[in-house]
């Protein structure tokens, strides 16, 4: 059974590397933290796959831009902007015509404070693609430290990002495109002195133009126009898929065993159900056995919790396999203890 299990964590390891999803599961999607672990991690595998190949789709898009910008340099037709694709560039607060880079698309009727372009939400780094179990360990570091890191990482790298794709942007466009709710509107201030903190078209909330401690503000300081796929990634794919490797070459069997059984537990529930028997006593018995299961399965059980499981799914089976079985077991004679009877 190791020598099997072992081969299972090698065939997983060549699809990583060849870039080839799992097969029989969704390509791209996110954890189902429903299933079990063992089921999270086949995802997550699939995932990183999915945003490796999107990262060099992305690459190779934003490598055909910057060739195309030299081009246009090189062209004495595009000196004065006048050939240049709207939609492409846009003028900073000098008003040169500067490439934006890492668009994904426009952002409604949004316009830069300043310059008066178009805004246009950048694509992002994506986050981290988290299994129930990291979810739990990330929650019990944030109450034990109180750490923000990651999310200050992921804020500064979505600033980065906009500040590529809108040349002249400041930090109210910004927060009126990431944070709707810290931006008011303010129509009637067209004739009102302009103060920090707003301008002629409304104000920042009261958080925003916080002097001292303003996160935002210093995040934006230091905050460089550099699009996603060329910051440092936030989530290395490469270390998540490697750890889980590690993790299933040593880990127990009986913690193996565990999430297997409830994966064949679930499929014979469901396949149990389609052959039912209309009888209404035995439907009854199926269902206490099944929700049963259900109540006492955990994620770490005892052998005797175990044995009783596979006790009661032998009466499972023989509700579906032998009905005539089961319903000698529900029509025990009275003078059977009440424990017995039960099971």
């Amino acid at each position: 059974m190791a020598f099997f299990w072992q081969s299972v964590v090698v065939e997983l390891k060549k699809l990583w590397s060849d870039g080839q999803p799992v097969p029989r599961m969704s390509l791209n999607a996110a954890p189902d933290l429903n299933c079990c672990l063992l089921y999270q991690e086949m995802q997550v595998i699939n995932c990183c796959i999915a945003r490796k190949k999107r990262r060099k789709a992305a690459k190779e898009t934003l490598d055909s831009s910057l060739k195309q910008e030299c081009i246009d340099n090189s062209n004495p037709r595009c000196s004065n902007g006048d050939s240049r694709d709207s939609g492409i560039y846009a003028s900073n607060s000098s008003g040169d015509q500067v490439l934006r880079l890492g668009v994904d698309c426009a952002s409604g009727n949004l316009t830069l404070l300043e310059t008066g372009e178009p805004v246009y939400s950048p694509i992002l780094q994506e986050g981290p693609i988290m299994t129930a179990e990291l979810i739990k360990e990330t929650e019990e570091l944030v109450l034990r430290t109180g750490s923000v890191g990651a999310g200050c990482s992921q804020l500064l790298s979505d600033m980065q990002a906009f500040k590529a794709a809108n040349p002249g942007c400041v930090l109210e466009d910004f927060i009126r495109w990431h944070s709707p709710p810290d931006w008011s509107e303010d129509r009637a201030a067209s004739n009102a002195t302009v103060g920090e903190g707003s301008s002629r078209r409304g104000r920042l909330s009261d958080r925003m133009q916080t002097k001292e401690g303003n996160l935002w503000k210093e995040l934006w300081e230091a905050a460089k126009p550099i699009p996603a796929i060329e910051q440092t990634p936030l989530y290395d794919e490469d270390l998540a898929v490697e750890s889980i490797f590690d993790a299933l070459e040593v880990i127990e069997p009986a913690k193996l065993f565990q999430q297997l059984l409830s994966v064949i537990l679930s499929v014979c529930f469901v396949a149990a159900e389609s052959v039912l028997p209309a009888d209404s006593n035995l439907s009854k018995l199926f269902y206490d056995c099944k929700d049963y299961i259900i109540g006492i399965y955990q994620d770490d059980m005892s052998k005797e919790k175990l044995d009783e499981i596979c006790k009661v799914y032998e009466t499972m089976e023989a509700i579906v396999t032998h009905p005539e079985d089961a319903l000698q077991i529900t029509e025990q004679p009275d003078e059977k203890s009440a424990e017995n009877k039960n099971r």
